[in-house]
């Protein structure tokens, strides 16, 4: 059952103008992490402009990747794409109300914890993403493309399908961020698990 704020919070989405979005608020002291957003297929930056609109701030990760032209199939595009196919990360202060962004156009839904709380990221996690963002605006040579930073994919393993971002490397082993299990992770896997993302 939804309380008083929260109705009120879903219904001003659809009450004000589009050009009058909510004010921001400004930050608050206590808990601030990022909550993550699921959206409906190919909708992020749809999501992510509606989730801005209603005053709440949004971080959507995006990489360099190369696509196959749909209709000349030798040719090859480099485009930006979500790093994370079909989420982002919305920041929550410890008292935000999120009905609001659970209800934005594009969205799917939140993750939720155990206690039907949104499920958060910590800050330092977003913030390692963020500082990262620079290094995947470029497709990397093939001799660099396990660097801190790159946007790959999982192409063996029980993750297979799963796009992830390197956090670093040793030996025969890579460190990656991804999202699993409703949350963003840091996990080892072998190199020979991982592969361009395409």
């Amino acid at each position: 059952m939804l309380d008083r704020e929260e109705m009120l919070d879903a219904d001003a989405i659809y009450s004000h103008d589009d050009a009058a979005p909510r004010a921001a608020r400004p930050p608050e002291c206590g808990r601030i992490a990022w909550a993550v957003v699921h959206t409906h297929p190919q909708a992020e930056r749809w999501a992510h402009t509606n989730i801005t609109r209603v005053g709440y701030e949004a971080y959507l990760p995006l990489a360099m990747v190369r696509r196959r032209d749909p209709v000349i199939h030798s040719r090859w595009h480099e485009v930006l794409a979500p790093l994370f196919s079909r989420y982002l990360f919305v920041r929550l202060g410890a008292s935000d109300p999120w009905t609001p962004i659970r209800y934005a156009p594009g969205v799917r839904s939140l993750l939720l914890a155990q206690d039907s709380r949104p499920a958060t990221v910590p800050a330092s996690d977003v913030e390692a993403l963020q500082a990262t963002e620079a290094a995947r605006q470029h497709i990397r040579p093939p001799a660099t493309r396990y660097a801190p930073g790159h946007a790959l994919r999982f192409t063996a393993g029980p993750f297979s399908g799963i796009d992830c971002v390197v956090a670093r490397t040793h030996h025969a082993q890579a460190v990656v961020a991804c999202i699993v299990m409703s949350a963003l992770r840091n996990v080892t896997v072998p190199l020979e698990w991982l592969g361009e993302r395409t």
